[in-house]
């Protein structure tokens, strides 16, 4: 069942968001790991390793209706309890797809899946977690997929510009993030978030 959903579902741009967030996931850990940022430094294969899990974070949307993904409008209360599912379907994808039974996998890219939409103080979801309960390498995924969100194009909305989307960012209008990991940011913002876009080298 699963597999026939996944193949027949299709949704506006997925790949290049992807790619963009796991680009930009692997600049901010570069960033933190220069900063010698607690929590938040890891070795250049363990940055690759959730770079790549970065790229997963979204699988579960392939089981969420594409009506839903592409409509234009406002969603319903229904509709948004649907797209919310995506964290629970994408890392149930990963736990049970034979690909991806790997200690990396199971140790990051399940975990991003499952947990990029919480925040450090609670509002988050699926499971509501909090402060250190949230993984460090999920919290960067979770912000560089706010930002990479924010500034593209989706069927409700024109993308936000740079500066608007950091001050969106900053000001908490989508959700608490923490904060050395944003003053990280800022501090090699040129860098990380006002080049065309997040490049790989």
């Amino acid at each position: 069942m699963y597999k026939r959903q996944v193949q027949k579902n299709q949704f506006t741009n997925p790949s290049g968001h992807a790619y963009m967030v796991r680009d930009l996931t692997r600049q901010i850990l570069r960033a933190a790991a220069h900063d010698r940022l607690s929590r938040y430094v890891f070795s250049a294969s363990e940055t690759r390793l959730i770079s790549d899990a970065a790229y997963l974070h979204d699988v579960g949307k392939l089981l969420t209706p594409r009506s839903i993904l592409n409509k234009r409008g406002g969603l319903t209360a229904q509709e948004r309890e649907k797209v919310n599912l995506h964290t629970v379907n994408g890392a149930m994808l990963i736990y049970l797809h034979p690909q991806f039974h790997s200690v990396f996998m199971q140790k990051y890219a399940y975990e991003i899946a499952l947990h990029h939409h919480e925040r450090i103080d609670g509002c988050g979801y699926p499971d509501g977690l909090q402060g250190s309960e949230l993984m460090p390498w999920t919290q960067i995924v979770s912000l560089a997929d706010v930002y990479v969100a924010l500034t593209e194009d989706r069927p409700y909305r024109s993308a936000y510009q740079k500066e608007q989307a950091w001050s969106l960012i900053t000001q908490g209008a989508c959700g608490v993030f923490d904060e050395k990991l944003l003053r990280c940011v800022e501090r090699h913002m040129c860098c990380l978030l006002y080049t065309s876009d997040a490049a790989d080298d």
